[in-house]
């Protein structure tokens, strides 16, 4: 994958001739008998996967002081565990892990009564203490993005188009995030795991400036 996107939707030939960073990734698939072995997507195993990268890494480049960790905000990577190990686990590779971050965009469930829109909006108040009054709400635009859960339930997260009225607004984050920051789309495209959430960002921002 490329870290930089040139444009949300690109043709095959813009993809490799682009510039930007290369990621590469390798997974080994091991056969024992006629079973494949399971393994089963916990904090634990995302622990072990952590250790063996930043183990090499301090191997191969012993001036390496620190690192940054980025992931989505599947279970498995956002839990207590798994964070409170982080400590222990730039102690055992001798790296110190300077921040843990959450890339994915902030969700929640409808309660009972509830309107879509409304629950839209009470979590961004309870997530990031901000009120209807602060933004600037384009109601007319909104993105459904369907993805599977552990458990092969379907479920969808609708966002809507907003913009803060005063960017010195206060933004008060609750005790399920850790930091927030003000990008441009080409920076939060960067950040962003999903391509389905790229893909928002560059149509939002197109929407906003015709």
């Amino acid at each position: 994958m490329k870290y930089l996107p040139r444009r949300f939707r690109e043709a095959q030939q813009d993809w490799f001739g682009k510039k930007g960073i290369s990621w590469h990734m390798t997974v080994a698939v091991m056969k024992s008998s006629s079973e494949l072995e399971q393994c089963i997507q916990n904090w634990w195993r995302v622990l072990l996967v952590l250790e063996a990268p930043s183990l090499e890494l301090k191997a191969r480049h012993l001036n390496i002081e620190k690192i940054y960790l980025r992931s989505d905000n599947a279970g498995c990577y956002h839990c207590a565990p798994l964070i409170l190990s982080i400590t222990d686990l730039s102690k055992d590779v001798n790296i110190s892990i300077s921040r843990y971050d959450f890339s994915e965009a902030q969700t929640g469930h409808v309660d009972p009564g509830e309107t879509i829109y409304d629950a839209a909006l009470r979590e961004t108040t309870e997530e990031a203490g901000l009120l209807p009054e602060h933004l600037n709400i384009y109601k007319e635009i909104s993105w459904t993005i369907q993805y599977q859960t552990k458990k092969a339930k379907t479920k969808e997260v609708v966002y809507w188009l907003a913009q803060m009225k005063d960017c010195c607004t206060p933004v008060v984050l609750s005790s399920e995030h850790q930091a927030y920051k003000w990008l441009g789309v080409a920076k939060a495209s960067a950040i962003a795991k999903y391509r389905d959430t790229q893909g928002m960002l560059w149509e939002a921002e197109e929407y906003i400036n015709k």
